[in-house]
């Protein structure tokens, strides 16, 4: 995998489904996204540079905060939560947006949406979040402290 830069962008997606992988992750790792993809029963390869394997899968949210805390290297400040069968833009690169990302919420703490297409009127939902290390860091500290509440 290579030492870890700061600028790198990661996807992130659980997957059962091997086509919409061979379709859609080379176009991410062609804009210079780093992917890792979580999958249960279904096993395949992929070219995904993590992919984790387990046994349940306890929905898209849980997988993405699966990979969070298991596949995403500390120094990767900027994250992309994405389904199989969504596409990255086409004219900017993972860096680009990256960097926009970073403008608007220099300490990670925040999400953005960025939209471009109107497929399936995707301007009108948050289906491929971005979110940074503060906002990650900070949703697994509520998280936990939630979890410690219930017992």
């Amino acid at each position: 995998m290579g030492m870890p830069r700061s600028d790198e962008v990661w996807l992130v997606l659980p997957s059962a489904n091997e086509a919409n992988c061979a379709r859609t992750l080379p176009r991410w790792r062609a804009q210079g996204y780093r992917i890792a993809v979580l999958q249960d029963r279904a096993r395949f390869e992929t070219v995904a540079d993590v992919v984790l394997h387990k046994d349940e899968y306890r929905g898209w949210a849980w997988g993405v905060n699966t990979l969070c805390r298991e596949a995403v290297p500390e120094s990767c400040r900027v994250v992309v939560a994405a389904g199989d069968d969504m596409l990255p833009d086409p004219d900017r690169s993972a860096q680009q947006l990256g960097a926009e990302y970073l403008n608007r919420f220099e300490d990670g703490f925040g999400v953005m949406q960025p939209t471009g297409d109107r497929f399936l009127h995707s301007q009108t939902y948050c289906g491929s979040p971005w979110f940074g290390r503060g906002w990650i860091e900070r949703a697994f500290v509520m998280h936990d402290w939630i979890r410690s509440k219930r017992g």
